[in-house]
């Protein structure tokens, strides 16, 4: 009898085992992840609802460069069809593909974004071919893109806020390939159509590359299309780079960016924290929200004892390899800036002594959790979370588990875990080692901000439009 139910129950766990492993298959089998011939890692996400195809590619910068408006003048080369006014080959393949593109340029990657239909595929490849193998760059091309550039700057919408993060990357990362990032006239004119070449040439590799797919497609058709459009594609060796180990400015910085224009000053908050493969990522994005969360953060709540009003924040991460960036914009009066700076130290300093109480706390999580809840239903989210552990190398449920239930972020990150890192990293000088620089720049006219400075030196800046 008792060897019967030994069977019986080897049984039951093997059959177990096979259920559990065949519903991981069914789970995963939506997600095909390929490395082409030639060096290009793919991941596609199967969507038969998707009536599109997306698209996201991402080509690194690995490699220090002295001049950072290479980066930006290869991109406006190949793609700005105001400098190619002859249409390019990559314009040309975008067109037909239904030209809804997006080009984000980072400190550390390119990221090109592509929405098309899915019977074109076949195009979309023809795109990738084009974009990997592109040799018409003209000098005549090459010396508009530089004498149109701040034209072409400051037609985006955006543009102070492009120059205010070039900024605080160059003060936070000094010294690495993050911090080269601003352009000025002076690096415009030192960058030679040679450079531009050379840094493509080096740059734009399959072996450099991740590409995304998103949508009603079959992983073969996309592998065969590939491996037939790139077999003439020579593959290129893996390059060792030498990794400059990040480093980052440890003095607090307070700038004034003069944009000599007369209205409502903007301030940027810049924290530099761990990276998203770091436990301590989550708990350091819960202090910032129970700091600068709109409306329930402590700085808001308190601002009317300071005599701030009209005050609104926002805040955003922008997730690196090596660290993730939180930065909170505040809009407030010209009067109010001084204020809100001795305000953000106050309420740090009372985080340290006081500690966070359990209402602050679960406040805190309960917007955080709504906030992972919203991200994840977004219809791209999935293709990020794709890119995220492709980067940081993580395990597939390391971001399947945190959005689901609220009680997991709380076994994440304890009440005694949260304040034991505030312990540890909010001072006024503040003495870790690792990830705590802070940096802030106001965006105004000097004139008008520094008339009510009476106790803070910031920095100056003169930008001038031209």
């Amino acid at each position: 009898m008792s060897t019967k139910n030994n069977k019986f129950k080897r049984n039951t766990i093997i059959l177990v085992a096979f259920l559990s492993f065949f519903f991981y298959l069914k789970a995963d089998q939506n997600i095909v992840n390929l490395t082409s011939s030639k060096g290009l890692k793919i991941k596609i996400i199967k969507d038969s609802s998707l009536n599109f195809a997306h698209a996201e590619i991402l080509i690194f910068y690995k490699k220090k460069i002295k001049n950072p408006a290479i980066l930006y003048l290869t991109i406006e080369n190949i793609f700005n069809k105001y400098v190619n006014r002859s249409e390019s080959k990559i314009l040309s393949n975008l067109k037909k593909l239904g030209n809804d593109f997006e080009i984000i340029n980072r400190p550390d990657f390119i990221k090109i974004k592509i929405n098309f239909l899915p019977d074109k595929i076949a195009l979309f490849v023809n795109f990738l071919k084009s974009l990997y193998s592109y040799r018409a760059f003209t000098l005549e091309k090459f010396n508009r893109s530089v004498s149109n550039f701040w034209r072409y700057f400051f037609n985006n919408k955006d543009w102070e806020k492009k120059i205010v993060f070039q900024l605080a990357y160059n003060k936070l990362f000094s010294g690495h390939l993050m911090g080269d990032t601003i352009i000025t006239q002076k690096s415009l004119k030192q960058t030679y159509l040679p450079q531009l070449q050379r840094f493509y040439n080096n740059t734009y590799k399959l072996n450099n590359s991740l590409l995304i797919l998103k949508g009603n497609l079959d992983p073969y058709i996309i592998s065969e299309l590939l491996e037939e459009k790139f077999k003439s594609y020579k593959k290129e060796k893996k390059l060792l780079y030498k990794e400059i180990k990040l480093q980052t400015n440890k003095q607090k910085q307070i700038i004034i960016l003069d944009i000599s224009k007369n209205v409502l000053p903007v301030v940027y908050r810049f924290k530099v924290i761990p990276s998203l493969k770091s436990k301590d990522h989550i708990t350091y994005r819960i202090i910032n929200n129970i700091l600068f969360g709109f409306p329930g953060g402590k700085i808001f709540r308190n601002s009317l004892y300071f005599g701030i009003r009209n005050l609104k924040i926002s805040s955003e991460i922008i997730n690196h390899k090596d660290v993730s960036i939180i930065c909170n914009t505040i809009r407030l009066n010209f009067k109010d800036i001084e204020k809100l700076i001795f305000l953000e130290e106050s309420e740090k300093k009372k985080l340290k002594i006081m500690k966070v109480g359990r209402n602050d706390y679960l406040n805190s999580l309960n917007y955080f959790y709504g906030k992972l809840k919203i991200d994840s239903e977004k219809f791209d989210n999935d293709v990020q979370i794709e890119i995220d552990k492709s980067l940081y190398n993580l395990k597939n449920n390391y971001f399947k588990k945190l959005p689901v239930k609220f009680d997991n972020i709380i076994h994440y990150v304890s009440l005694n875990e949260l304040n034991q890192t505030i312990s540890n990293s909010i001072t006024f000088k503040n003495t870790r080692r690792n990830f705590t620089s802070e940096l802030i720049i106001i965006v105004g006219n000097t004139k008008q901000i520094l008339r009510y400075f009476t106790v803070l030196k910031p920095e100056k800046i003169k930008f001038i439009a031209k």
